[in-house]
């Protein structure tokens, strides 16, 4: 800049304070009312357009989330705080539905498999042949309809109605009961074993499919989902997996254990909530329990329903004695299940729940995790050992 130039902006800033005086104030006064007030307007300005935006992306991830978040909601216990989330996250639902907003989360999903469903498996009621005890007489006929109207049910005479999925007398009261329920293994043909339950199967699963491979007589494998059980079929559908294990491969032995995540609420299809331990959720538990031993008994299978053990909470005891009560009840009346007692295994000398149990050496081993609840791996070999020697009841498999 030369020096002319210099000297004529020097010149306009020292005009500057001058016209602003000619207008009648101060530069210094002009010059502090007018240049803080822009600033302190971008001050506030910025935080409140960040706060904005974040509104607005969290709105829009939650429509296009909106199947996911109300699909999570129904899946929490039954009470408050599941029809809270519900009633806050459904009109997310409705209005993504709308605008479909939700179609690129479910184009996602199908993409890697994960389409969420609402419909639960439908039980089908069949007859259940129910075997005499050995050396017992053939069962009685069913007793005559009044008025010669044909026979009765099981589920009718004993009023129970039409709907129960208990088992009711076959076709045939007076056809032989095969005196084998499974096949004889060779290691050319091994018995195929499945395994299924909630998280009480996850360490139980993994030693029985150990100790079963042992044997060369077997082919074991395993399904173990934790949180999950047969009261919320939302969460996760068991009847729906085991008939499509037994469906598309056909194993010869499938040992279930459930009830640990149970001792919750339970809807029945036409709505209705019950808690655990009154005879309304009783009476739909059952119809469960006995619908999906229905499913999974066929000729030739062996079903072999695990109870649970005891716990070291004796609320939990209560609940885990009153599913057990249901489980041997209910495969007394089936010829192709067998129910195992896993209670006497986790009991000291006075019946009590304890930890620490003597092993097959004598010496004291934890058998049971810190919450009191779950098997260390000591206890889940006890049960399973326990379990292929039951299975050895009906079948070789140890020499």
């Amino acid at each position: 800049m030369t020096a002319s130039g210099v000297d004529t902006e020097r010149e306009a800033q020292g005009l500057s304070p001058l016209i602003a005086e000619a207008a009648g104030g101060h530069a210094a006064d002009q010059a502090s009312e007018l240049s803080p007030a822009p600033r302190q307007g971008l001050r506030l300005a910025r935080p409140l357009r960040v706060f904005v935006t974040a509104v607005a992306a969290l709105l829009l991830a939650a429509l296009l989330n909106a199947d996911h978040l109300t699909d999570r909601a129904g899946k929490k216990p039954f009470g408050g705080d599941r029809d809270f989330w519900l009633a806050a996250w459904e009109p997310f639902q409705e209005v993504s539905d709308r605008l479909y907003l939700n179609r690129p989360r479910q184009w996602l999903d199908k993409a890697v498999d994960r389409e969420l469903t609402t419909k639960t498996f439908t039980f089908v009621a069949k007859p259940t042949p129910v075997a005499p005890a050995q050396g017992s007489a053939a069962p009685e006929a069913t007793p005559p309809a009044p008025d010669g109207a044909g026979p009765v049910s099981a589920d009718t005479a004993t009023g129970n109605g039409a709907e129960d999925l208990g088992a009711i007398h076959p076709p045939d009261l007076f056809a032989p009961v095969p005196t084998q329920r499974v096949r004889v293994p060779t290691t050319d043909t091994p018995l195929k074993l499945f395994a299924a339950g909630d998280s009480m199967a996850v360490a139980f699963g993994q030693s029985l499919s150990r100790l079963a491979s042992a044997t060369r007589l077997i082919e074991p494998d395993m399904d173990a989902r934790t949180s999950s059980g047969l009261t919320r079929p939302d969460f996760f559908d068991w009847p729906a997996r085991l008939n499509e294990i037994v469906a598309n491969d056909n194993p010869d032995v499938v040992v279930v254990m459930f009830g640990a995540n149970d001792s919750q609420g339970i809807r029945t299809p036409d709505g209705h909530t019950y808690q655990p331990l009154t005879d309304g959720w009783r009476e739909e538990y059952r119809r469960r329990v006995a619908g999906t031993m229905d499913l999974l008994a066929a000729p030739g299978r062996l079903v072999i329903w695990v109870g649970q053990p005891i716990m070291a909470s004796d609320g939990l005891t209560e609940r885990m004695a009153d599913v057990d009560a249901i489980y041997r009840d209910e495969a007394s009346k089936r010829w192709g299940v067998v129910y195992f007692d896993a209670w006497p295994l986790f009991v000291d000398g006075s019946g009590k729940f304890d930890t620490f149990l003597p092993n097959a050496d004598g010496a004291l081993e934890a058998m049971r995790s810190g919450d009191g609840i779950h098997l260390t791996r000591a206890g889940a070999d006890r049960l399973a050992d326990a379990v292929l020697k039951r299975l050895n009841e009906e079948t070789t498999i140890y020499p």
